[in-house]
């Protein structure tokens, strides 16, 4: 994830966060709480402006990865909930 965040935003960055995000977020979560929270406020202010201002990679997965970031921010990622097919 680090690797992705710290790399100039290509036209797929977006989607791999997002999808990143979705299945492995409520881990995340679990394992480093506050931590998570404050790599999303840096993905939030510093790389999704660099995605939006590149106009190849102003996608709807942009749009989504920020809806999902402030959906997180909102419900105190509560949002993040176990995905399809994990038991645990």
């Amino acid at each position: 994830m680090a690797r992705t965040l710290n790399t100039t935003p290509r036209r797929i960055t977006a989607t791999l966060v997002y999808k990143y995000l979705q299945v492995a977020g409520h881990a995340l979560v679990r394992q480093y709480g506050r931590q998570f929270l404050k790599m999303l406020l840096l993905l939030k202010t510093h790389t999704l402006p660099a995605m939006a201002s590149s106009a190849r990679a102003h996608t709807p997965s942009v749009t989504r990865l920020q809806l999902f970031i402030q959906e997180a921010e909102t419900t105190n990622m509560r949002n993040l909930t176990t995905p399809e097919g994990r038991n645990y």
